[in-house]
């Protein structure tokens, strides 16, 4: 099989997604979405901005509730199942002073700052000529229950495994999602792959995947350059020494031919001299790739006429 280039589904919320999160929910208000790969502070925040929205906030039990459904339904990674993803939260170099309230002198990235939650995993702190940042830990591993889902301050240049972006437009999912219906009455929307190919986007054959598709071309075609949902025959006779005498081109296949006094060996692709025949109709041939034009079958498909003997 030939494949084609992977076809997006066109998403026609209000968030901008560039890419397909590793998982996403949405709730009355907002969308969240985690993304895995390694990444600095700087790295995620600019990844979730250019998505129309920013590094997660969770500003109370409830959004912290949200996210904990969207990983409950991640697949673990990292070492043991452990990952450590960015969230928006952060304090900027030397203010350290004040270090009161929940937050402990860091701030969400979006300037919210009605919040009265936290969910810190150790004393932290650090440096205070240091920016610091902060991440959410994520375990799959049964002992870890208790602390999962920990904030944990270090430094913002370091690359952790993954980050949460929010966007504030409601039950916007990412392209190639839709929403699956309220969770128990939660106001909460797990977003799940639409099986585009049940629309037939695909000239040829279809194939999902998590959040788009990709087309594939049966064998003797191949993706056309000007739209890779379509198939375009492959004229196999182009390629040099496809037949030893000449070659016929058909849609998905083709056949080899032999000239007047040959005859086409049984491996498909020689000719060997053949007598004068009194009979007249289809040379002898042997078998081609695939089937003729019209269900013929066989490498000469051409008729041949050979002359009329003398009674």
């Amino acid at each position: 099989l030939r494949t084609g280039t992977a076809q997006e589904r066109t998403n026609q919320g209000c968030s901008s997604w560039s890419e397909d999160p590793s998982g996403a929910v949405c709730t009355r208000e907002s969308c969240y979405a985690v993304y895995l790969g390694r990444r600095t502070f700087a790295e995620a925040r600019r990844g979730c901005r250019e998505r129309g929205g920013d590094l997660a906030t969770l500003r109370d039990e409830g959004e912290a509730g949200t996210v904990g459904r969207l990983l409950a339904g991640l697949a673990a990674g990292g070492a043991g199942g452990d990952l450590k993803l960015w969230i928006g939260l952060r304090r900027q170099p030397r203010q350290c002073s004040g270090a009161r309230g929940p937050l402990r002198g860091f701030g969400w990235v979006t300037g919210d700052r009605g919040t009265g939650y936290a969910n810190w995993g150790g004393r932290g702190g650090g440096s205070c000529p240091a920016a610091r940042c902060v991440v959410l830990s994520h375990s799959r591993r049964p002992e870890a229950a208790g602390d999962n889902h920990a904030w944990l301050d270090g430094s913002c240049q370091l690359a952790v495994e993954g980050y949460l972006c929010r966007s504030p437009c409601p039950h916007a999912c990412p392209p190639g999602y839709e929403a699956a219906g309220d969770e128990g009455g939660a106001g909460v929307s797990r977003c799940r792959d639409v099986d585009e190919c049940l629309e037939t986007p695909c000239r040829h054959l279809c194939a999902n995947a998590d959040g788009s598709y990709r087309c594939h071309c049966l064998e003797g075609f191949a993706p056309s350059p000007a739209d890779p949902r379509a198939c375009l025959d492959v004229d196999e006779c182009a390629e040099p020494g496809r037949c030893q005498q000449a070659c016929g081109n058909y849609p998905g296949g083709f056949a080899c031919r032999c000239g007047e006094g040959f005859a086409l060996d049984r491996d498909g692709f020689s000719c060997s001299p053949h007598p004068p025949s009194r009979s007249r109709g289809l040379q002898p041939g042997g078998r081609a790739r695939t089937s003729g034009p019209s269900g013929t079958t066989g490498g000469s498909w051409w008729r041949s006429w050979c002359p009329s003997a003398s009674s």
